[in-house]
C-alpha cells in the first residue's frame, strides 16, 4: 500500500520508481507518476483477467518466457571466472563470482557472506555511477542504476550463512572518470559495505 507525500501534482517529482521484492527472490521495478484523480486505486496483481482493468502483470518481459528458466540457471550455476573482486567489512565479505552478457542484459552474479553468528538484514541495496574523486559530490554526480530484475535475492542472511544472487541491468559503461558502487545497508545497524567497480571490469564480460 502506498500513499503520496504530496496531494499536489506540481510537488510531485515528474516520475519516480518503486522496488517490489517477493517471497520466491524475484525483483522487479516499476515507474510511478503522481495522479490526483486516477482511473482505480487498487490494482490486482496476478493472471491478467479481461474484465479487470487495474491489473498488474509481474513478469519482465526482457528475457522470452520460454528461455528464462534456462538463461537464469546457466547464469547462476556457471563455474565462478573472478576472483579478485570483493570487499571485507565487519565480518561481511561481498564479492563478483560472474559478468555475463545477454542480449543487451548485464547479468552480475554476486554473492555476500555472513562470517560472524548475528544474521545480517538488508535495508537495502543501491546501484549507482558516481565520480572517483569523492572529496566534494553533490546529488548531481550520482546516476543510479535501475535494477531490471534479480533472482534468489534474500534480505536476510543468517549467522555463518551467504546469499548468491543474479541481477540484471541494460548493458552499460563507465566513464573513465567514474566507478560502478554498489553500497549495501544493513537495517539497523552499521555494517554496511562499499564497493567499486571500473570500466575495465565491465568490458571484460563474458558470454552465458
Amino acid at each position: 500500500r502506498m500513499i503520496a507525500a504530496t496531494g499536489k501534482v506540481e510537488e510531485f517529482p515528474r516520475q519516480t520508481n518503486v522496488s517490489l521484492a517477493t517471497e520466491g527472490g524475484k525483483f522487479y521495478t516499476f515507474n510511478v507518476d503522481y495522479r490526483q484523480e486516477p482511473e482505480a486505486f487498487v490494482y490486482e496483481i496476478g493472471e491478467k483477467r479481461p474484465e479487470k482493468k487495474a491489473n498488474v502483470i509481474l513478469t519482465d518481459n526482457i528475457i522470452p518466457a520460454g528461455e528464462r528458466d534456462q538463461v537464469m540457471s546457466r547464469v547462476y550455476n556457471a563455474k565462478r571466472g573472478i576472483f579478485n573482486k570483493g570487499i571485507v567489512r565487519n565480518k561481511i565479505v561481498f564479492s563478483v563470482n560472474n559478468l555475463h552478457i545477454y542480449d543487451n542484459l548485464l547479468l552480475f552474479t554476486f554473492e555476500i557472506e555472513n562470517k560472524s553468528k548475528l544474521p545480517y538484514d538488508i535495508d537495502y541495496i543501491r546501484y549507482y555511477i558516481i565520480d572517483k574523486k569523492t572529496a566534494k559530490l553533490t546529488a548531481s554526480q550520482e546516476v543510479d542504476q535501475q535494477a531490471l530484475f534479480s533472482e534468489n535475492y534474500s534480505p536476510r542472511i543468517e549467522g555463518n550463512g551467504r546469499m548468491k544472487y543474479v541481477i540484471a541491468f541494460d548493458k552499460f559503461t563507465i566513464p573513465d572518470e567514474k566507478v560502478f558502487r554498489i553500497e549495501i545497508n544493513e537495517k539497523n545497524g552499521g555494517r554496511h559495505v562499499l564497493f567499486d567497480l571500473e570500466n575495465s571490469d565491465i568490458v571484460n564480460v563474458e558470454d552465458i
